[in-house]
């Protein structure tokens, strides 16, 4: 699903990314090599996945264990946000979940 995803990056480029249900990083770890340069998030409500994410993907990459709709992640500074099998571009879908 990632790598589909790319394609649709050159028309809306991303600053920041959201990943939601990380599981064991691998999209969280794709998204970083392709975007080497941004600000990578992903968060998961499982603590095992995100001990496995945090294994698998750099320092950089910000992961949290937390459940979305009690994520402290501002609004203002998301561009994209990838779920399994989905893909929503902007902040409207997810602002209700944010605070």
């Amino acid at each position: 699903m990632v790598k589909w995803t790319f394609k649709y990056i050159t028309v809306y480029p991303p600053k920041n990314v959201l990943d939601i249900g990380i599981r064991n990083g691998a999209s969280t770890n794709l998204i970083r090599k392709h975007f080497p340069t941004n600000t990578i998030y992903g968060i998961d409500c499982s603590s095992t996945a995100v001990e496995e994410a945090r294994k698998r993907n750099r320092d950089d990459v910000i992961i949290k264990q937390e459940k979305i709709e009690e994520t402290d992640l501002p609004t203002n500074f998301l561009n994209w946000y990838l779920l399994p099998k989905r893909i929503f571009i902007g902040k409207n879908w997810i602002n209700p979940f944010l605070k």
